[in-house]
């Protein structure tokens, strides 16, 4: 029997190559915009620091809403595709979420506040992930343009601050940008850099935009922003070396001039002289002092997390405790501390597949693989970073060989044969 109405079906993937239906330039348009409204303001945390300043008339929630609606408009018709690695940061995030509700770690307003910043961040990642999988299959030019949009807000946010037009750092030296913590920042930057590298074929493009992105990190003064870029860029030279190996020299060869001007600028300018800490982190970052890289307040806290886990290792005490009391720096840790052993295991898996995957196809998922589990030893707020696992779900695709597709479409009548077959 004939039906009219629409339906969703599940099929097993059966390419993971782009561009497998007709792409128009309206499409690509308005993809592009929706996905520069959705997550550039998130990315760079100009949202917050907008509204939060009186620049911005609406709730941060309710734009989110607004634009996670139109978005979904624009790409859930172009066949979303899932993996399961995909299903498991969802689960992750879902875990916490129902953790939170719970209240198990108390908090002053009930919890009713981090349940609801929970919730954002779970919702967030859904529309992600149908929006990343509708561009993977479709076409990269909306993640492009989102990338690029959010390297250059948060280099220019940085540049800002360090010229005085704005002042919103919690550490005195450093640049942040909009964000509160510089070391978000310089996460931001990296991701948004690896996301960039992976899908935009330009070579000289890249090349660009990692001139920017070291910018960017370098005002930050961020040891591990620094050092998760440095292997970032460094993959991607060893990936294109052959194919591009004269634009390389050059490039690098350039880039050691300009480096070097912007290094001494960085060694002795004022923020260097007059601030210890921004004083030991270029110590490090420039190789002089390679112990700075090292922090004993940092291991201590990583120390003081292991035996907090060691305490209560199988539930933890309550999503929040990683965060407002033991502050371990370490993702696994706070994972640990917060939701115990199962909240571990559901994030270990995700990262070892991915891992896998980028070992065996680096050419695909390298690039995102290094900032999702490069980054894991030195912050415990990365999976409520909204570059962070956007890069996550973009290398998860990249590293699946049969995600799973949702096609909106209307059901067949029982005398269509082959009827759960992709089309050509």
């Amino acid at each position: 029997m004939n039906s009219t109405n629409s339906m969703f079906i599940l099929y097993p993937g059966q390419s993971t190559a782009p561009a497998q239906a007709p792409v128009t330039r309206n499409w690509l348009i308005m993809a592009s915009l929706a996905m520069i409204a959705l997550f550039v303001p998130y990315n760079t945390g100009f949202i917050a620091w907008a509204f939060r300043n009186g620049y911005f008339p609406l709730r941060p929630v309710i734009y989110l809403v607004l634009v996670c609606g139109v978005n979904l408009v624009i790409h859930l018709p172009k066949k979303p595709a899932f993996s399961l690695s995909t299903l498991i940061l969802l689960a992750l995030l879902a875990y916490r979420l129902v953790d939170v509700i719970l209240q198990r770690w108390p908090e002053p307003d009930g919890g009713m506040d981090r349940a609801f910043r929970m919730g954002a961040t779970l919702l967030f990642a859904g529309i992600a992930s149908i929006v990343c999988g509708s561009c993977f299959r479709t076409s990269f030019v909306p993640l492009i343009a989102m990338a690029i949009a959010s390297i250059l807000t948060s280099t220019a946010a940085n540049i800002m601050e360090t010229l005085g037009y704005i002042k919103n750092s919690s550490v005195p030296g450093r640049a942040s940008g909009f964000l509160p913590d510089a070391n978000d920042s310089s996460i931001a930057i990296v991701c948004m850099l690896a996301l960039l590298l992976s899908l935009n074929k330009r070579f000289w493009l890249n090349l660009l935009m990692i001139c920017i992105s070291f910018g960017g990190v370098m005002l930050t003064y961020s040891r591990s922003g620094f050092l998760v870029l440095a292997l970032t860029i460094l993959a991607f030279l060893a990936l294109n070396l052959r194919q591009h190996f004269k634009q390389i020299t050059v490039s690098v060869a350039a880039s050691i001039v300009i480096g070097i001007g912007a290094i001494t600028y960085l060694s002795f300018g004022s923020a260097a002289k007059k601030d210890s800490n921004v004083e030991d982190r270029m110590s490090a970052i420039l190789g002089g002092d390679m112990k700075k890289m090292e922090s004993a307040e940092r291991m201590k806290d990583l120390s003081d997390g292991v035996e907090a886990g060691k305490l209560q290792p199988v539930f933890g005490y309550g999503t929040g405790a990683g965060t407002d009391q033991w502050k371990p720096h370490n993702q696994v840790v706070s994972t640990w501390v917060d939701i115990g052993l199962p909240g571990v295991i559901l994030y270990l898996s995700m990262l070892c597949l991915i891992g896998a995957r980028a070992i065996m196809r680096p050419q695909t998922a390298l690039l995102c693989a290094i900032p999702v589990i490069c980054f894991l030893p030195f912050s415990q707020m990365l999976i409520d970073t909204t570059p962070y696992w956007l890069v996550a779900i973009l290398g998860i695709l990249r590293s699946s060989p049969s995600p799973v597709v949702i096609r909106f479409l209307r059901p067949k009548s029982s005398t269509t044969t082959n009827s759960h077959a992709l089309p050509a």
